[in-house]
C-alpha cells in the first residue's frame, strides 16, 4: 500500500520526531509499502530551492524549505506556524495530486499539520495521528500560553485534529486517558497507547573517533544530557547538580543539543564558573549514537509543571546505547514505571540532586552501570522497536480498513 508520513522534522535534521518517524518509515519499506514522507526543512539548514524531492532509502522524501521558526520569540513562531499548510500545500500539491495513499501517518505537534493531511486524503484513506505532545496544554503547564483567547484559538485546532484522524496513538496511558476525559467526542476505540520506538539495526557505530579524545574529555566520567533545551526540559537545573558533584574533579556533565534555551545556558555557565559542565553543538545523528557509546550515564529532565506525560527520545537512545538512565520527571508520568520495570536507572520527582549517591554509587561502581544499561538495551529490543510499533499500527489499520 502507500503510506505517507507528515512531520514537521526528519533526519538530518536533529530532532526525536524526525529519528520516530524516519525509523518507521524505513520499517514500512522494509514490508514492501510504497513510503512517502512530507516534511519541513528551516532555510538556515537548506540552501537548495523551495521545494525537493528525491530518494533516500527506497522513500520518496518531499522537503519544503520554510523561514525559521525553532527557537525564535513565541509570537513570530506561531505566526509562522500558522502558514505553514498552506506553503506545504502551495508547493506540493501538484507533486502529489494523483497519488492515492491508502494511510497518512501525521505526527502533532505542530497542531496545524491537519490541514496538509486533509489535503491529501481521499474519502478511503486511513488516518492516523502520533500524537507525541498534548498542545495546547502543554503551552499552558509550561506557562507559554497564559491568555483564553490564545488557547480557545489552539484548542480549537487540536479538537480539529482529533476529528479528522481516524485513529491516534498517544505515547504513554496516561496521555491516551487524559485526551479521553478531555474530549468528550472521542471514542476509546479510536485512541490507544504507542510507546515511542527506534529501529534497532539502523545505524552502526562508528568505533574509529574517539569522542572523548575529541571533546577534550578524555579521563572523565561522562554524564550525558542529549537533545532540545527549551522550557520543557528545565534544563538550567543541571547546574544545581553539577554543583553538589564539583567534589568529584572527574565527573563530568555533557549538555549536547539544540533549542531556544541554549544561550541562556551558556550564559549561566559562564557567570556561575561552572568547570564541571560542557556544553557541545549536537552532532549528526550517526555521529552522535557513536558518542553516547563511549558516555557512562544518561540523564532526561522534565519541568515539574507537566500535566501530560513526556517520552523523551533520548530515552530510547540511552537504551540503545547501553547507559544507565538518571531522570528527573514530572509526576504522575508513566515513565517512572518504565524506568523501573526495565531496571535500568533511577528516578526522581524531586530534584536531581536527589540522586546524587546514584549517581556517585554509579560513578564508583562499573558493574553496576554495565548491568543497568545491559538491562536497558534488552527491554528496548524487547518492547520498544520500530517492528513492534509497526505491527501495532497495521493491526489497527486492519481493524479500521
Amino acid at each position: 500500500m502507500k503510506v505517507l508520513f507528515i512531520s514537521e522534522t526528519y533526519p538530518p535534521v536533529i530532532r526525536a520526531s524526525g529519528k520516530i518517524i524516519r525509523d518507521l518509515a524505513v520499517e514500512f519499506k522494509e514490508h514492501g509499502h510504497e513510503v512517502y514522507v512530507l516534511t519541513l526543512i528551516e532555510e538556515e539548514h537548506w540552501k537548495s530551492s523551495g521545494v525537493k524531492i528525491y530518494e533516500e532509502d527506497g522513500i520518496k522524501i518531499i522537503r519544503v524549505k520554510v523561514k525559521k521558526y525553532k527557537g525564535i520569540n513565541y509570537v513570530q513562531r506561531g505566526i509562522i506556524e500558522e502558514l505553514l499548510p498552506y506553503k506545504i500545500i502551495n508547493k506540493t500539491k501538484k507533486m502529489l495530486k494523483n497519488i492515492y495513499f491508502d494511510l497518512i501517518i501525521t505526527h502533532s505537534p505542530p497542531l496545524n499539520m491537519y490541514k496538509v493531511t486533509k489535503c491529501f486524503s481521499s474519502e478511503k484513506t486511513l488516518k492516523f495521528l502520533f500524537l507525541r505532545d498534548i498542545h495546547p496544554q502543554t503551552g499552558v503547564d509550561l506557562g507559554i500560553i497564559n491568555n483564553k483567547l490564545v488557547y480557545f484559538f489552539y484548542r480549537s485546532k487540536e479538537k480539529k485534529l482529533y476529528k479528522l484522524s481516524d485513529h491516534i496513538f498517544t505515547q504513554f496511558p496516561s496521555n491516551t486517558q487524559f485526551i479521553l476525559e478531555n474530549n468528550a467526542f472521542l471514542s476509546s476505540e479510536k485512541v490507544s497507547t504507542l510507546y515511542n520506538f527506534k529501529k534497532i539495526s539502523n545505524f552502526k557505530r562508528n568505533e574509529n573517533i574517539n569522542y572523548l579524545k575529541k571533546f577534550n574529555l578524555e579521563g572523565n566520567f561522562i554524564i550525558i544530557y542529549g537533545g532540545n533545551l527549551s522550557k520543557a526540559q528545565d534544563v538550567e537545573k543541571l547546574f544545581q547538580l553539577a554543583e553538589n558533584l564539583i567534589e568529584f574533579s572527574k565527573i563530568k556533565i555533557v549538555i549536547m543539543g539544540f533549542g531556544k534555551d541554549k544561550e541562556e545556558l551558556l550564559a549561566i555557565k559562564d557567570k556561575k564558573d561552572i568547570h564541571n559542565v560542557v556544553i557541545l553543538d549536537p552532532l549528526p545523528i550517526e555521529e552522535y549514537e557513536s558518542f553516547l557509546g563511549q558516555c557512562h550515564v544518561g540523564i532526561i529532565h522534565l519541568n515539574e509543571n507537566f500535566k501530560t506525560q513526556n517520552f523523551p527520545g533520548k530515552t530510547l537512545d540511552y537504551m540503545y546505547a547501553g547507559l544507565p538512565i538518571i531522570a528527573k520527571i514530572n509526576r504522575g508520568n508513566d515513565l517512572e514505571e518504565m524506568i523501573s520495570e526495565a531496571n535500568c536507572g533511577y528516578v526522581t520527582t524531586g530534584n536531581l540532586v536527589d540522586l546524587r549517591d546514584k549517581i556517585i554509587n554509579l560513578y564508583k561502581n562499573e558493574n553496576l552501570r554495565v548491568e543497568l544499561g545491559r538491562n536497558g538495551r534488552k527491554f528496548l529490543e524487547e518492547n520498544l522497536t520500530a517492528e513492534k510499533a509497526y505491527e501495532e499500527i497495521m493491526r489497527v489499520y486492519n481493524t479500521r480498513g
